[in-house]
């Protein structure tokens, strides 16, 4: 009788302690899983790029792109510049204008893609503070134009004629924080989502003061800052 009720008792032990280790591993083993699979989504899924077409690129190209750029000071007779987007793919920067009078721009074309399958909200966008130097050192006519800059970015008026210039600077639609990149919802793995968006750089067309000499703008470029929708 004693015997059978230490088996019993014995028994009883056992199978707690297995029951005890089972669910000590299932919840490691659940921890390891969550963590793999949130570290796997953010790798692979999570792809948005500064790019100078609206063509595909294969992960990883190459940083240094060709972008449009209308009255680039570099790029008079080309129209064309190879720009730098940076490690991450989502700064344009090394582009300069030359503005002489009220109305006169400068317009650099981008292309946003996301190549990835999370849909990605533009939190902000992040503006270089512009350097202005006049040509013959004038420093009132540097200060002029810095202080009358008008930046905008948005949608642009697509294929106007070569001889309407002045309307490349149109904008149809702003470009702004809040709206939303779709991902990559189908299952054609080279579907991609992206946006024809311009900046325009402007001295104001209504300032009375004009400078006395041509002022080159440097120091231009921008930041996109995108987060998880």
């Amino acid at each position: 009788m004693e015997k059978e009720r230490k088996i019993k008792v014995l028994s009883l032990v056992a199978l707690i302690v297995a029951v005890l280790g089972l669910t000590v591993a299932f919840a490691a083993l659940s921890q390891t899983l969550t963590i793999t699979g949130f570290s796997g989504m953010a790798q692979e899924d999570w792809d948005i790029r500064i790019q100078g077409d609206d063509k595909f690129h294969e992960k990883y190209a190459a940083s240094n792109q060709t972008f449009e750029c209308t009255f680039c000071k570099d790029a008079m007779t080309t129209g064309k510049l190879n720009l730098n987007v940076g490690e991450n793919f989502d700064t344009l920067s090394g582009f300069e204008f030359l503005l002489e009078k009220p109305g006169d721009f400068g317009v650099i074309s981008f292309y946003v893609a996301n190549y990835g399958d999370i849909d990605a909200k533009l939190e902000q966008i992040i503006s270089n503070k512009p350097v202005c130097t006049s040509e013959t050192g004038n420093e009132e006519d540097a200060k002029l134009v810095c202080d009358n800059l008008v930046i905008n970015y948005g949608y642009p008026k697509e294929n106007i004629p070569a001889d309407q210039f002045g309307k490349w600077s149109e904008i149809i639609e702003t470009f702004k924080e809040g709206e939303v990149l779709p991902g990559n919802h189908t299952t054609n793995s080279l579907y991609f989502e992206k946006r024809h968006v311009i900046m325009v750089v402007e001295l104001n067309k209504n300032l009375e003061v004009l400078p006395t000499s041509k002022v080159t703008v440097s120091n231009l470029g921008f930041t996109l800052k995108y987060v998880q929708k």
